[in-house]
């Protein structure tokens, strides 16, 4: 079958293509003829990525008779709020209620099937949506939930991953294992540094793969006791008569079976763990400091929790990839260079002009480690000014929660509100439900879409480096001599520049703020895209 025979605008969910949708579409298909089974759909913003994974799909089905397509990403909002058009979706267990038991979802469900024989399970909605979606030819799901379900993964055949730049990070936090080790000499210590000093030191000579075998023989056995306890109590409650169980019982079976999948997971991580450790995928030890309850003084307090963590995420990837005919990887920045090199690329040019979505380096001070708090009045006296231009919404990327609340600080009348740690969405929210002001936040390079002329302004306060007191960001580095932390930079300023111009008829301005992207810049042009360096202006010559 030739491209050229195809009338791709039957599929086509819009009335027309937009610029370049249909030539990418085109690409794709010739690729996949070509038997190439790993795309990257690199398209910008406004380039309707999605319509073209869709209708990519939609003549993977229709055309060329795929069994099974599947569309998926790692942002949850995509599926569940997303423009998917009329594709069946399927998300998580606990988004759907329970249509048996008030207050419960179908995660808490303590039923696994019919055959427990409680007959209100028939009416589960979950049930019903995975029915919808495994009797497609096409359908949309959460990357979790795919991810974990093999009655899906072993039955998919094409996979279309939307914003495929969160992958990377999405694989490596699976394969992630907490080590559950008797840490008592080390966390009594007075100083949380300390603590973590002493920490990194111990798991520097730690034998980790006795470790994860011990673990998982143990997780096993546990794994085996939890499900006998949930089978022998099951049949106690349904004695044939397929009677109503009480509440209590209800809780119990929720209990068990809860606790049973829980250490399965687990028992599955160590099995994982252990075949990474066998093909030696590079790994680190590390330590994450984190809330931890402390019985004896009813409260929580900070302490390092020690991790397995891999610093690659290509063996993942072709696990998840393993079995599947082709595989379409779309983003705005070219990531999957960061899980796999066995791909070709399909470039869509930005269909935005570039007037509307210009980037000013106006280098303000170098907002690094050593010098952001001599910088800080100085960025929050700019930001104020560059705000007054328009006095609508602004967003601010500070990098940091730190530098965030650096800037508040110098910030002086206005509406101006400071990302919460604790409460990410509801700051958000407070922002743009007000009628103008200035945001300031943390890690929203990617992730949200700012449309319309309410937001004209767009700033980087602080280019986002991936923070090196990290000793995975190091390990990372040393392994490949900081490829990945230039080239994961890059990509964060080019997504945080797609905020605020999301339609060829919308405008704004992005400024750069920080002294430290100059140089950056200079050493690593080639990672930045085209429809990018067209759109930069410089007040500093030397870029």
């Amino acid at each position: 079958m030739g491209v050229t025979t195809i009338n791709l605008q039957r599929y086509n969910p819009h009335k027309s293509f937009r610029a370049g949708q249909e030539k990418a579409i085109q690409q794709m298909i010739e690729l996949y003829e070509d038997g190439q089974k790993i795309i990257e759909l690199n398209a910008p913003t406004a380039a309707g990525k999605t319509a073209c994974l869709y209708v990519f799909g939609r003549v993977l089905e229709k055309e060329y008779g795929a069994n099974r397509v599947v569309f998926t990403s790692p942002q949850v909002a995509l599926i569940t709020e997303g423009n998917l058009f009329d594709l069946p979706k399927l998300v998580g267990k606990r988004n759907y209620k329970c249509a048996a038991i008030k207050d419960y979802t179908a995660e808490d469900c303590p039923f696994s099937s019919q055959e427990d024989g409680f007959v209100a399970c028939e009416k589960c909605l979950y049930r019903h949506a995975k029915y919808n979606f495994m009797n497609s030819g096409f359908g949309a799901v959460t990357f979790a939930r795919y991810s974990i379900d093999p009655s899906i993964y072993t039955k998919t055949d094409n996979l279309l991953i939307d914003e495929s730049s969160e992958l990377e990070g999405q694989l490596i936090d699976k394969a992630t294992i907490e080590l559950n080790l008797n840490l008592r000499d080390i966390t009594n210590k007075k100083s949380l540094a300390d603590q973590v000093a002493d920490l990194q030191r111990f798991l520097s000579t730690f034998d980790v793969k006795p470790y994860m075998v011990g673990l998982r023989d143990s997780l096993h056995d546990e794994a085996g006791r939890f499900l006998k306890q949930y089978d022998d109590f099951r049949k106690t409650v349904f004695d044939g008569n397929k009677r109503r169980p009480t509440s209590q019982e209800m809780k119990k079976l929720r209990h068990l079976k809860m606790e049973y999948e829980h250490v399965r997971k687990q028992e599955m991580s160590c099995e994982n763990a252990l075949r990474y450790l066998k093909l030696d995928v590079p790994y680190v030890l590390t330590c994450d400091v984190q809330d931890v309850w402390i019985p004896s003084l009813r409260r929580k307090e900070k302490k390092p929790v020690p991790y397995f963590k891999l610093l690659d995420a290509h063996v993942p990837f072709g696990d998840l990839v393993a079995n599947l005919d082709c595989v379409v990887l779309a983003s705005g920045t070219p990531t999957t260079e960061l899980v796999t090199t066995k791909h070709r690329s399909v470039v869509v040019p930005h269909p935005i002009p570039k007037d509307r979505r210009l980037i000013f380096y106006n280098p303000v001070g170098p907002m690094n480690y050593q010098n952001r708090d001599r910088v800080a009045a100085k960025m929050a006296h700019k930001i104020q000014q560059l705000h007054d231009t328009f006095c609508k919404h602004t967003l601010v990327h500070c990098g940091s929660y730190y530098v965030a609340e650096l800037i508040h600080k110098n910030l002086h009348g206005g509406h101006v509100v400071c990302q919460d740690p604790n409460d990410r969405e509801g700051s958000f929210v407070e922002w743009k439900t007000k009628p103008e002001g200035i945001f300031l936040s943390v890690r929203y390079e990617e992730g949200i879409s700012l449309d319309g002329p309410e937001y004209p302004m767009n700033i980087i306060a602080k280019i986002p480096f991936p923070n090196l007191s990290d000793s995975w960001v190091n390990e990372r580095n040393r392994l490949d001599k900081w490829f990945w932390y230039e080239f994961t930079t890059a990509c964060r300023v080019q997504q945080a520049c797609g905020r605020t111009t999301r339609s060829p008829d919308d405008y704004s301005q992005t400024y750069i703020l920080d002294e430290s992207f100059g140089n950056f810049y200079n050493r690593n042009k080639g990672y930045f895209l085209p429809w990018f360096r067209e759109a930069l202006i410089s007040r500093n010559q030397n870029i």
